[in-house]
């Protein structure tokens, strides 16, 4: 009897051990992500990418396009992508500019696993 005991509980703490180390390396995912601005004359063309070692419940991306007035980035255009049980999600757009200012993308980014980050692409002068 006290045999069997003895072999359950250590069982049970095996099987516990190899539960929480399961549960430990969920966060150990990579998360990558970027943007990107590129201008051909007044058209701007602005993307972002969110990227994960594993598929991910809910994954993310939002896209912002800025011009720089007075030193200040202001709100031009925006556009995003939604997906669920994917590792990628991406978006681009592109948009008419008034030239005689610089412009950048700046992206959110999220996962389920990753939580949020954000990146900005270079600025572009437009003439």
């Amino acid at each position: 009897m006290k045999k069997r005991i003895i072999a359950m509980s250590l069982a049970l703490v095996f099987v516990l051990l190899t539960a929480s180390i399961g549960l430990a390396n969920v966060g150990l995912q990579s998360v990558s992500s970027s943007s990107n601005i590129t201008a051909s004359g007044r058209t701007v063309g602005y993307s972002g990418l969110t990227r994960s070692s594993n598929t991910e419940p809910n994954i993310s991306v939002s896209i912002t396009l800025k011009r720089l007035v007075d030193g200040q980035w202001q709100y031009v255009d925006s556009t995003s992508n939604y997906k669920t049980n994917s590792s990628e999600v991406s978006k681009s757009d592109s948009c008419t500019v008034t030239g005689g200012y610089y412009y950048k993308a700046f992206a959110t980014h999220c996962s389920t696993s990753g939580g949020t980050s954000y990146t900005e692409s270079k600025q572009i002068w437009v003439a």
